[in-house]
This record gives structure tokens, C-alpha cells and sequence, in this order.
């Protein structure tokens, strides 16, 4: 019987021994690995490579560039675009962080002929090709509503001429018959984000102006036009010009705030 105790009182010991031991491990490690301290990780997006080495290196994060992103004409050359993780995940200490950095080199599209071409089919044409349209202005030509020329940063543009992808060409558009004056409409843009308000006014003959955002923005990738310069009209209106001008603009008020919106 004392054999027995003496055995049973070896295994309890063994067993409070390995109960104490892994919960002495179990902490150690959790101190070690910070368990349940996680870091927010901060948005990147816009940033150059030495402003997110910074902030990275002081929250204890680790990175890895990748230079793999198409060329995104919103942001600098050798800026961050894309991260994974992506901002405001919670993270543990020493997680490495993966930038996608916008190419040093801008690559160059080939200018389509759209000299002679119909106004819309060159707008789309010059989308095909990577290219946006820039500021219009009207000429005098008999020709009404076709492309007469093109321009880059002043210089007219010939065809098969190349072109940095997302540049802006300056079209002129002939005025057509009788001469001296052009003919447009202005459209409604209560309710569309910036973008689709200035392709519609590109598409109307027009210019966007200045664009007014509100001073309280709560997120800036949904604001939208609740006021235009210009009033809609579904009849066209008549502009005066000598030889050649600069279509009219339409400046813009955006927000995001619903209450302002009024069809």
C-alpha cells in the first residue's frame, strides 16, 4: 500500500510540475508576442516610400515594396497606391506590410487619327488609347462638330505622335454653319460625382470650371454636385466668338451631405 502512495503522490506532483511549467510558458510567450496587442496599421496610400518607412519603423512593422501596379495617374511617381494589409487592420508587432509603388516610368500610347472625325467618336477613341481630354475650344469651320486640331501642352499633335498614357489633349471643334457662334446645352449634374460631371460637360461642348467642396467632408470618394454655375437647359444656347475660343465652363459645388441635394 505505501508503494502505491508513494506512486500516486509521484504523479500528482508530476502533474501540478507540468501544470505550473506550461503556464509559465504559456505567459512568457504571450508577454513575448504581445498577445492581444495588435497595431492599427496607418494609411499609406499617396505617401513616398521614405514617409511610409517612418511610420512603419515606429510602429515595429515591417515592409516589402512591389513595383508590379500599372501606372495610376491619380498619385506620384514612386508613391504608394495599393497595401495589403490594407489601412486601419489590426496587425501584431513585426507584420510585414506589402506597398505597391506607382512605376517610375510612365508608358506612352500611340495618338489615333482623329483628325476629320466626329467630336463623340474622337472622345472615345482617345479613352481607347489611354488618353483624356483636356480643354475644348470652338473654331470657325464650316465643318460642324469634327475635330480640326489637337493639342499637348500647347504643341499641336499629329498622328502616330506618342503620348505619355493619361495626358490631356486640348481639341478643337469646328463650329459648323452659320459661322461666328456654336450651339451647345447645358446638362444637369445635380447628384454625380466630379468625374461624371465633367465627362458629361466634355460630351455637352463644355468645360469644368472650378470645383467648390464643402468645408466638412465626411468621405471624399462620395461626394457629389448639388449646385452648377451654369442652369440646365434642355434648349440649346447660342455662344458669340470671333475666330476661335475657349468653351464656356461650368464650375461646380460638391458635398456629401444629402440634405443639400435638390433635383
Amino acid at each position: 500500500m505505501k508503494k502505491y502512495k508513494a506512486l500516486i503522490l509521484f504523479l500528482f506532483s508530476t502533474l501540478i510540475f507540468l501544470f505550473v511549467f506550461f503556464f509559465l510558458v504559456n505567459l512568457i510567450l504571450k508577454n513575448h508576442t504581445h498577445h492581444n496587442q495588435l497595431i492599427e496599421v496607418p494609411s499609406l496610400i499617396g505617401k513616398s516610400i521614405q514617409e511610409s518607412h517612418n511610420e512603419l519603423i515606429n510602429l515595429k512593422l515591417n515592409y516589402d515594396l512591389l513595383d508590379i501596379g500599372a501606372y495610376n495617374p491619380n498619385y506620384k511617381i514612386g508613391s504608394v497606391v495599393n497595401q495589403d494589409p490594407l489601412p486601419y487592420d489590426k496587425v501584431k508587432e513585426g507584420r510585414k506590410i506589402y506597398l505597391t509603388i506607382n512605376p517610375d516610368r510612365i508608358p506612352y500610347t500611340t495618338f489615333p487619327d482623329i483628325l476629320d472625325k466626329p467630336f463623340r467618336y474622337a472622345i472615345a477613341l482617345l479613352n481607347s488609347y489611354k488618353l483624356k481630354v483636356g480643354d475644348i475650344y470652338y473654331k470657325n469651320d464650316i465643318a460642324a462638330n469634327v475635330i480640326l486640331k489637337s493639342k499637348f501642352e500647347g504643341f499641336t499633335i499629329k498622328k502616330s505622335d506618342s503620348l505619355p498614357i493619361f495626358s490631356l489633349v486640348d481639341l478643337y471643334v469646328g463650329s459648323g454653319m452659320p459661322l461666328n457662334q456654336f450651339e451647345f446645352k447645358v446638362p444637369q449634374l445635380s447628384g454625380l460625382s466630379i468625374t461624371a460631371a465633367e465627362i458629361n460637360l466634355k460630351e455637352s461642348f463644355l468645360n469644368l470650371g472650378d470645383v467648390y467642396i464643402d468645408d466638412v467632408v465626411l468621405d471624399s470618394l462620395t461626394l457629389f454636385v448639388y449646385k452648377q454655375s451654369k442652369r440646365p437647359l434642355s434648349t440649346s444656347q447660342v455662344y458669340k466668338f470671333n475666330s476661335q475660343v475657349k468653351a464656356p465652363s461650368v464650375d461646380i459645388w460638391v458635398t456629401n451631405d444629402s440634405s443639400k441635394l435638390i433635383y
